[in-house]
């Protein structure tokens, strides 16, 4: 009987013990879990955004950069004559070598459109190898920058089946009338390659601190699950008339909550057993009144 009562008890410790603490844990995983994921999307939307931004805005600079550069480069107006771009008297596609040395560099490419048709430019046909000159933008380009006189940016351009960062401005005379149209673009695999590496080391992070946070609230856990099993045997000890027991010191020096039960616990057992102690005498005692009771009766 003894045996039996032994094992169902140590089940039901186990089950106690493993309950709180499993809930301990989750308590503290699941905020950190929910955490850890809203900073990663955050991170996400914002490395992603950030870096898109910072590319148009690059764009942006080679562009205008482009188009100071051509300003000075002659004197007076645009001017197509065959199949080359004149600035006044300097030949702007001669100045083709110069682009393409600058898009090797950079991996920026440029274009420089008379009216929507590209005059001088480093795009190139993917599966010929060829120039893309004598080529014709998009109409939304051409509606945006040409007739409406607006700069037109892109994130997802698709030239040639591969897309571009794409920046696209005005090419003015010195009066102002749009005759063409200055680009530059950035091929986006490159850009969405870096951002998806900072995602990754961004959640490799989130996952480092996870397990370490998940480390220390099971150490916890397991340490607060340990106390309560000890709590929980000495009431089962003095639920079956233990009074033999000594709560250990250490709980009893705990200044949490836990704390307080153990010494609440010592002092109980402290109580019980005078209590007893003072029945068991009082029992004498009566005993002993019994006995003389009975002398006294006899020798009557």
């Amino acid at each position: 009987m003894e045996g039996k009562w032994v094992k169902e008890r140590t089940g039901q410790k186990k089950k106690v013990s493993f309950g709180i603490m499993a809930k301990i844990m989750l308590i503290g995983f699941i905020p950190l879990l929910t955490l850890a994921v809203s900073l990663a999307a955050f991170s996400a939307k914002t490395i992603r955004k950030g870096m898109r931004d910072e590319a148009i805005k690059r764009l942006e600079d080679v562009s205008v950069g482009l188009q100071q550069a051509l300003s000075v480069a002659g004197e007076g107006d645009y001017r197509l004559e065959g199949m080359d771009l004149y600035k006044g008297e300097h030949n702007i596609s001669a100045d083709l070598p110069a682009f393409e040395a600058f898009s090797n560099f950079s991996n920026i490419d440029l274009t420089v459109c008379w009216g929507e048709t590209r005059m001088v430019t480093t795009l190139t046909d993917p599966d010929t190898g060829e120039s893309m000159a004598g080529t014709k933008v998009s109409e939304d380009v051409a509606q945006n920058v040409l007739e409406n006189g607006m700069e037109y940016t892109h994130t997802d351009m698709v030239i040639n089946g591969e897309p571009y960062f794409c920046c696209y401005i005005p090419l003015e005379n010195g009066d102002g009338t749009i005759v063409g149209i200055i680009f530059a673009g950035e091929p986006s695999s490159g850009i969405e390659e870096y951002i998806d590496q900072e995602l990754i080391q961004v959640t490799i992070l989130n996952v480092v601190i996870i397990l370490l946070a998940s480390i220390v609230i099971f150490y916890f856990s397991r340490s607060l699950a340990k106390v309560i099993y000890k709590e929980e045997t000495v009431l089962e000890e003095l639920a079956q008339g233990n009074l033999n027991l000594e709560v250990d010191e250490k709980l009893q020096g705990r200044g949490d909550e836990l704390g307080s039960i153990a010494r609440a616990l010592q002092n109980l057992i402290r109580q019980l057993s005078t209590i007893i102690q003072h029945i068991q005498n009082s029992s004498g005692e009566l005993m002993q009144s019994g006995q003389s009771l009975d002398e006294m009766a006899e020798r009557v």
